[in-house]
């Protein structure tokens, strides 16, 4: 699963964009480009083209070392496979890569690791550079000369695709995945390079071995380090070329997701008064309100900045939500900012013996016939809580951080909820505040999926 992290709050890339809008632009491969591909019928490569002003165009002539042209592989784009046996094509103009300082950038995926898979260079016999995975642990790193650097975690065909970028700038060799800095090494003995040999893809060259299992879709390379911010720019424009953002529709068992961002799922009056909150999931659970003195209130400016649906401005104000029938396990994501913080936020209703959870002064809770509960005594800020449920077991987190369990007493009773916004019609258990995304999935989720809502909510809403 691909998240990007804050990326998009880092820098704003000018519409049209392009990676030869930075001067020293060496390489530039791009497989979502037809007009730099020749393939055959089979969609076996022979030609790849520099997209850049140096011509340092990739071929390959043979047919049983051709790498795959696959479409609609990435983001609805294509890509280029080279299976890790013997694909492999070759970049002319080697010595226009004989530069101490460059840069590169790419998206790809390991498919599987190989003992020195190579996936781009030109060292041969200790002399010149590559880039590949590290002696089959699945990290990329960068080399030159015998020189090590630059590694990052496993890069597998878990992962997925990644974009990736390294850098050197005379003192420190730098790896990035995805915008962020995994790995800075101090080095200063630049990139030597085998000026007597053309770069590979796919393998260690100019003599064709260590072959890499890789998809590339696209590959970029300057003849310096980038500063900061052209670096940024670059990550940015790959993401919104290749990378989906995550929605919460990413991960199965989605049950309701409320978004006070999208304003196209939100009916109100002149006076923002809201009587339709519609759920996002595709399972029809919308939140409706058709009392005008209990409607909750949209706020164009609530949580950080950002939209949100007030609670309790005035009379005690709720949605009703039908009757949403849940399973014992469930993981539940909630944005929310209470005023004052003595309120009891409760989601949904079901009764004095019913399902619940919410804040409560300095206790967080979970009800199901009983409940589990964690002391937070915590502020009136913006936060996210994330509930998780399995039967009688649960946790809870706050912005990410996980809370230690005070009483224990939830049952593996199923529920139905049926309000959002207050837990009975008895105004001490009303939430009062603002509300700006729910999310409930009706399982419990992996650690990684569960952390992958958590940084999308958290980059989202600022929090």
């Amino acid at each position: 699963m691909f998240t990007l992290g804050t990326l998009a709050n880092q820098i704003s890339v000018a519409a049209g964009f392009a990676p030869g809008d930075i001067s020293g632009l060496n390489l530039w491969l791009d497989a979502s480009d037809a007009s730099t591909i020749t393939k055959d019928g089979s969609n076996l490569v022979s030609g790849w083209d520099d997209k850049g002003s140096q011509s340092n165009n990739s071929t390959q002539p043979v047919g049983t070392n051709k790498a795959l042209w696959v479409d609609s592989a990435l983001n609805s784009l294509p890509i280029i496979r080279f299976n890790g046996s013997d694909n492999y094509m070759s970049v002319a103009n080697g010595a226009n890569f004989n530069n101490a300082n460059m840069s590169f950038f790419m998206v790809i995926k390991m498919n599987t690791k190989a003992s020195w898979g190579v996936m781009f260079g030109n060292r041969d016999n200790g002399s010149g550079w590559q880039v590949g995975n590290y002696s089959n642990t699945g990290e990329m790193v960068i080399q030159s000369n015998q020189v090590g650097g630059n590694g990052r975690g496993t890069l597998d065909s878990t992962l997925g695709y990644a974009i990736f970028s390294y850098s050197y700038d005379g003192a420190a060799r730098k790896a990035y995945e995805n915008g962020a800095l995994v790995e800075s090494i101090s080095d200063a003995d630049g990139f030597t390079s085998n000026l007597s040999a053309d770069p590979v893809i796919g393998a260690r060259g100019p003599t064709p071995n260590s072959f890499m299992n890789i998809d590339i879709a696209e590959m970029i390379v300057y003849n310096s380090a980038l500063s900061d911010t052209n670096r940024l720019a670059l990550d940015a424009y790959l993401q919104a070329k290749w990378i989906k953002p995550f929605e919460p529709t990413d991960i199965a068992g989605l049950a309701v997701w409320y978004d006070a961002d999208d304003a196209s799922t939100i009916t109100k009056d002149v006076s923002d008064k809201v009587s339709l909150w519609e759920d996002k999931s595709g399972n029809g659970n919308h939140a409706e309100q058709t009392t005008g003195l209990v409607k909750p209130e949209y706020v164009s400016s609530g949580i950080n900045s950002n939209p949100s649906i007030l609670f309790g401005s005035g009379a005690n104000t709720y949605f009703s939500l039908g009757t949403i029938y849940l399973s014992s396990t469930q993981t539940i994501f909630t944005v929310f900012e209470e005023h004052p913080a003595t309120n009891t936020f409760a989601i949904p209703y079901g009764g004095a013996s019913g399902y619940y959870h919410g804040k409560a002064g300095s206790t967080i809770a979970m009800r199901a016939s009983n409940q589990d509960d964690w002391t937070y005594t915590g502020d009136t800020d913006g936060k996210m809580m994330t509930l998780a449920r399995s039967g009688a077991a649960s946790t809870c987190r706050i912005n990410g951080v996980e809370l230690t369990i005070g009483q224990n007493g939830l049952t593996t009773t199923n529920f139905t909820i049926t309000d959002l916004g207050r837990y009975t019609t008895n105004a001490t258990f009303q939430f009062k505040g603002h509300l700006a995304e729910v999310i409930i999935y009706d399982s419990i989720l992996s650690d990684t999926d569960r952390d992958a809502v958590e940084e999308y909510l958290t980059d989202k809403w600022s929090l």
